[in-house]
């Protein structure tokens, strides 16, 4: 059984530890969601999260206090995204060059306090 959830534009998982597999969520489930909190989530809730997502309306994505060593490249799909946070991200080792593929970014925080 596939799960819906075509009207959820924001999703906060803040501090979220096991986050599975989402592969019970449809290709187009997550076609309306525009802002993504990730805040503090460990990597491989964010991995399990944005690994094979269509989230190409994601326009604000926040992983800050996230314990990742880099970034899912799924991520570089995000069109629309306007907005990363990485802020305190203190395990993060470089940002890719594939993030010029964000067009849209407008904002990219890598504050380390």
């Amino acid at each position: 059984m596939m799960l819906v959830v075509e009207k959820l534009e924001g999703i906060s998982l803040k501090k979220c530890v096991n986050l599975p597999t989402l592969s019970q969520i449809g290709s187009k489930g997550f076609r309306n969601l525009r802002l993504v909190d990730l805040t503090e989530a460990s990597p491989t809730t964010v991995e399990n999260f944005i690994q094979g997502r269509n989230l190409n309306n994601v326009k604000w994505l926040c992983l800050k206090k996230c314990m990742i060593r880099k970034l899912p490249n799924d991520l570089f799909c995000w069109l629309q995204l306007q907005v990363l946070d990485l802020a305190q991200c203190q395990s993060l080792e470089k940002i890719p060059s594939s993030i010029g593929q964000l067009n849209a970014l407008q904002e990219l925080d890598l504050s380390r306090s």
